[in-house]
Parts: C-alpha cells; structure tokens; sequence
C-alpha cells in the first residue's frame, strides 16, 4: 500500500507545487547579506556556503560551528535576530534550540551513570517511587531516555509552569500517567513528554537535590565552558535571538517529495493507534498555533525542560560534542570516561518509529546518523532544522542553529549542505595527509 500510494502523492504534490508556483512570489524585503565569523583556511569551502544561504534568501539567521581534533576550525554567524532586519545575529546569540537539548541531557543522564547516581538497568522508580502506578512499575532508565517507556502524552493537559508553582502537584500528574503502549514493546518519539519526565529523574536521583538547570550548569556547562542553557536565565535572555518565520511553503515544497518525509506524512494521516495525535496534543495544548509564546514570554523562556527549552550558541554546542570526539577530557578535566564514549554512536534501537513512522537508529537519548565519509554522527536534531552531534571517528563536534524554522523532520537541507562541505574540505584534508606520508 505505502509503495502504491507513495508515487501518487509524489505526483500529485508536484502538480500542485508548480501550479502553486507560478502564482506566487516571495514577500518581504531583501536585507543586506551579513556575514562574520572565523574559518580555518583548510575549510574555507564552508564559509561560501554559509554566505550563499544568505544570499538565495534560505537563510535568514543562523550560526554553524565545528570543533576539529580539539581545535574550533568553523565559527560563522549570519543574518538578523530580528524581523525588521534591525539587529544583526551577533557572537554571542543565542538560539532556542528546540529538541537539540534531548540531546544535550541524554548526556548528562550519562554523566550522572558514571557518578552512580543513575543505571540504565535499574527501574525509574528505584529514584522515583511514586512513579511506580499505573503500568509504569517495570519501565527502567533505558526504556524511559530511549523512547520506549509509551509515555508520549498526557491524559489530562499538563502545564509547565505548574513546575514552577506548585512541584509537587506537577510531579503527581506525571506519576499518575498511563503508558499508551506496553513499555519495552515499541518505540516511539516522546515529542514534548520525554524531557518532562528525564528531567524529574533526574532531579529526583541527585543527592544534593539541585534544580535541573543547577544540575546542568554544574556538572557540564560551567567545568567545560559550555554556552548552553537548561532555560534561559533572566540575565542571558537579552542574548536570543527572535525566530523571524517559519519556510514558507514553497520554499520547502521539494523537501517534502522525498520518501522520508512522505513516509511521516502518510503515518500521521493514518494514525491507527493514535499515536502521533497523542504525542502532539502536549505541543498544541502548551503552544496552540502561537509559537511565538516561547520568544516572547519572558518567564517561559526560564522553565527548564529539555524537550525543547534550552539556548545556546552552536559554538558551544559543538564545543560539548567537540570535547566528547577528541577523547572527553578538556583543560585537565574529564567530562566522559572512554568506555562510555564508546557507547554513543553504537546503536541501541534500529527499528521504525511507532509515533512518526520513519527509521532511526537510537542510542540512549541520541539519534545516530551516517555521515559523506563513511563514519557516524551521534547527537540530537531540533525543530527547524538544527542539529548538533559528534563524530568519533573523525573527532569532530559539529552544530548549526537557525531561526528560519523549517517543519521538516529531523536535519534540514540547510544544515546538511553545510556538513557536506566541512566533509568534503575534511577529506581533501586527509587525502592530502595521506599523499605526504
């Protein structure tokens, strides 16, 4: 059936697209192309294709960094922060990066392993006693960062600021949830839920009782120069940048043609199970259709959930990923040990997802993706086409953040041309190694 109805929605999304096409054009005025930053000359391929996004009107604002065998070797921001093309996307920008902070606590959940604060194997409720109700008795750590616990939505609307207010009540609408599958029996993407619930385990299994985002800053951020935030401080928010629009449509349209993303669609136009209604209904009850709200409300902007609140520079995530690829130890201090490096572009799941139909390569929190070269990527997409990830066997920790939201899944094409090019200037890099030896 997927293979019938695949060529005709190919068809039938072309036909329109080109009728669409030529009634429309793009709306807006052309900005000034601002580009700045730092390329290593060996890499300098990388920096004209960052400028040309801008230049085709793809970009509007946007960074895109790689650390390389431990050095910075890409640093490159764009654009504006702002709609009115008034304030330049600067150094320090920071971008909300939507679901790249799974990511990003997927190792700090390894961080707190290898403290022995934490075991994959062992149930969430050996931490969390009261979350042992209603189905959830047996889902252990690993079921629950690898999107296997079936804790995609929510009975009753759950608000975050609730976490803010009145924690306890918050955490006794978490406890009471039901699984909407068998834990252990499938996968599928917790869209809004998964960092909801990690962050409570994680707050729940430290001994000095930190706060998530004092848990993050601590342990991560602060030892290792990371600019990244669990929620923005009040004292950084000045620093974000604003999202100017989502891609209109016809900027995408081609994006949409490709089986991957057909596959997505035609899943959640079937939906049997519900599950992909389940698991955005967190999204739309948080949100509505107002996206907006987590640009503009400053207290929101502070709740730490890692789902989709964090902000930061892609300087800094690669950085993070940076330190991870060239063995985890940075200025005498040792974020991971070898043996749990090792483990994270090894995969955990290969299996299709039950919420949004397409295939992924899991490990504990973190997607893992091939790469031009031959090697893997281990890391975390976000909304909109961000990403942020490491890559082992070429020691590399590679970001990019924009504010030109795309709706496609996982990476965008913004990105991915941008890693295409590092990979091919890397290759030229090795192959030019290789010849003098």
């Amino acid at each position: 059936m997927m293979d019938f109805l695949l060529p005709v929605l190919i068809l039938s999304l072309t036909a329109a697209c080109s009728v669409w096409l030529l009634f429309h054009r793009r709306k807006g005025k052309k900005l000034p192309v601002l580009v700045d930053g730092f390329v290593d000359p060996r890499f300098g391929k990388v920096a004209q294709t960052f400028r040309r996004s801008f230049e085709t009107g793809e970009e509007t604002g946007a960074a895109f960094a790689v650390y390389y065998k431990g050095d910075l070797v890409v640093d490159l921001w764009g654009g504006y922060a702002n709609i009115q093309g008034e304030l330049p996307w600067q150094e320090n920008s920071m971008a909300l990066v939507f679901s790249v902070s799974k990511g990003i606590t997927a190792l700090l959940v390894a961080k707190f392993v290898e403290l022995g604060f934490l075991d994959y194997k062992k149930p969430v409720s050996h931490y969390w006693p009261e979350f042992a109700q209603n189905g959830k008795e047996d889902i252990t750590v690993e079921m629950l960062v690898s999107h296997q616990s079936g804790l995609i939505g929510f009975d009753k609307p759950v608000s975050l600021h609730l976490s803010r207010t009145d924690y306890q009540t918050y955490l006794s609408h978490l406890e009471a949830q039901k699984p909407f599958w068998e834990p252990g029996s499938q996968f599928g993407y917790h869209l809004l839920t998964w960092g909801i619930y990690v962050d409570a385990l994680i707050m729940k299994a430290d001994p000095k009782n930190r706060t998530f985002d004092q848990i993050f800053r601590q342990e991560i951020s602060e030892p290792f120069g990371i600019d990244f935030f669990q929620g923005a401080p009040t004292w950084e928010q000045h620093r974000i940048v604003a999202r100017l629009h989502s891609q209109t449509f016809w900027q995408q349209y081609h994006h949409f043609l490709s089986k991957e993303v057909l596959r997505v669609f035609i899943h959640s136009l079937i939906d049997v199970k519900g599950y992909y209604k389940t698991a955005k209904s967190p999204v739309i009850e948080l949100m509505g259709k107002n996206l907006d709200l987590l640009y503009e409300d400053v207290e929101f902007r502070q709740i730490p959930c890692s789902s989709f609140n964090g902000y930061g520079t892609a300087r800094g995530i690669a950085k993070l990923y940076g330190i991870i690829a060239n063995g985890g130890v940075y200025e005498n201090k040792r974020l991971f040990k070898e043996s749990t490096i090792k483990t994270f572009d090894q995969a955990l799941l290969q299996r299709r997802d039950a919420v949004f139909g397409n295939f992924l390569n899991l490990e504990r929190g973190l997607i893992i993706f091939a790469l031009p070269l031959g090697s893997k990527i281990f890391g975390h997409t976000g909304f909109g086409g961000q990403f942020g990830g490491g890559d082992l066997q070429n020691q590399v920790g590679i970001a990019y953040l924009t504010n030109n939201l795309t709706s496609l899944p996982l990476h965008g094409p913004r990105y991915a041309a941008l890693r295409d090019t590092f990979y091919e200037c890397l290759k030229t890099l090795k192959d030019n190694e290789n010849s003098v030896q």
